[in-house]
């Protein structure tokens, strides 16, 4: 029985196997950290490119949903930060619409951005005195041209039962002084209507918000306004006709009248 305590005293206290205390206390080593996965670092203008690269390979129309951003991470492989950046690019342009709390969407692309830029910039001819709009009035007059041979391309005329109806208020208001602008914008909106085309009527309202700015700097025009209504009679007689060589002269004596009303004061 002595030979047995003798061998229990061997034991350290506080061990049933007689393992050494430093073992036990000795903490569990760490499972190594995993590296980073790396994206791809892609520069801004790529990145936007390949969204919308994205949003045209799947179909995706205005209004559509778009992927998330974290699912826009995996499969563009880029950085949450880099995707963000292009977000914001592209949703200040109109191609994507970021709705808080719901998502985001294929934006309307609309023209409002362009159309702000252009009065902007045109704002600073007008105010650093350089008053020359002409070269807008030039720009204007080249989509209006194209715009005539697309809508006679078919030797057809088109239907200008609005643009009847804008040139008797033209001729109404002319009775009673100058032919309103918002009339003289109508009346080429009609014309191209039957073009189907969203994006020429923002467009060119963006060169009569121009004018209408211009017309504070310039003053009064003096055109009169029975020479307004006119030229525009020409041009809807030629169109009607379908010829196209006439209607392309009437809106040349047109837009001599326009550069008339945008000639800086002497």
């Amino acid at each position: 029985m002595a030979d047995d305590g003798r061998a229990r005293s061997r034991v350290p206290a506080g061990s049933a196997t007689g393992t050494s205390p430093s073992k036990l206390a000795r903490p569990a080593r760490p499972a190594p950290r995993r590296p980073p996965v790396a994206r791809h670092r892609a520069n801004g203008s790529d990145l936007q490119d390949r969204i919308k690269q994205l949003i045209l390979s799947e179909g995706l129309v205005p209004g559509d949903a778009m992927p998330t951003e974290i699912e826009l991470v995996e499969r563009l492989d880029a950085g949450r930060s880099s995707v963000r950046e292009a977000l914001k690019a592209l949703q200040a342009v109109g191609i994507v619409e970021i709705r808080h709390g719901f998502g985001m969407y294929v934006g309307e692309m609309s023209l409002s951005g362009l159309i702000d830029g252009l009065a902007f910039q045109s704002q600073f001819a007008l105010d650093g005195g350089r008053r020359d709009l002409t070269h807008l009035t030039d720009i204007r007059e080249v989509i209006e041209n194209g715009m005539l041979a697309k809508l006679l391309a078919n030797g057809t005329p088109p239907d200008l039962t609005a643009v009847e109806s804008v040139l008797a208020t033209m001729k109404e208001e002319a009775k009673h002084g100058p032919v309103l602008p918002d009339t003289d914008r109508m009346f080429h909106e009609a014309l191209y209507q039957s073009l189907g085309n969203p994006l020429l009527g923002p467009l060119l309202g963006a060169f009569w918000n121009v004018s209408n700015q211009a017309q504070s700097v310039y003053g009064t025009s003096d055109e009169r306004p029975e020479d307004t209504v006119r030229r525009h009679a020409a041009i809807y007689r030629a169109v009607k006709s379908a010829d196209l060589p006439r209607a392309l002269k009437a809106m040349s004596q047109h837009f001599k009248g326009v550069r008339t009303r945008l000639r800086p004061p002497s």
